[in-house]
């Protein structure tokens, strides 16, 4: 009976241990209970694969937003001369003329742009 209630106890030990080293390492907060008391809580950390899908979205917006100013910049016509030139190179230019291709969000921001800007 005594080595149950002192296993029990070592595990309770050990999860307070883990709890612990989870909110050193990630942060925490405190969370008001029902019964009026503060209560801290381990911040919960992102998945590791969402970092990475965070990373690509912001990589594709900021291109976007670079196409679009190019677009407008330069006017379309002229863009798509320019990727033109770019198709006809090597395979670095190529790939360059693949990722810079007016698509239609692309297309569609810059007009809404070129409307607004008068």
């Amino acid at each position: 009976m005594g080595s149950v209630k002192v296993r029990s106890f070592e595990d309770r030990v050990r999860s307070i241990d883990r709890k612990r080293q989870t909110m050193d390492s990630n942060g925490y907060r405190a969370v008001l209970g029902r019964d009026g008391l503060l209560e801290m809580k381990a911040k919960r950390r992102l998945p590791r694969l969402l970092l990475p899908l965070r990373l690509l979205l912001a990589v594709a917006v900021m291109m976007t937003v670079f196409k679009v100013f190019l677009m407008l910049r330069l006017g379309e016509a002229s863009y798509v001369a320019h990727l033109d030139s770019l198709r006809a190179g090597g395979l670095v230019e190529r790939a360059g003329a693949w990722v810079m291709q007016a698509d239609v969000v692309t297309l569609w921001l810059a007009q809404l742009f070129a409307s607004l800007g008068g």
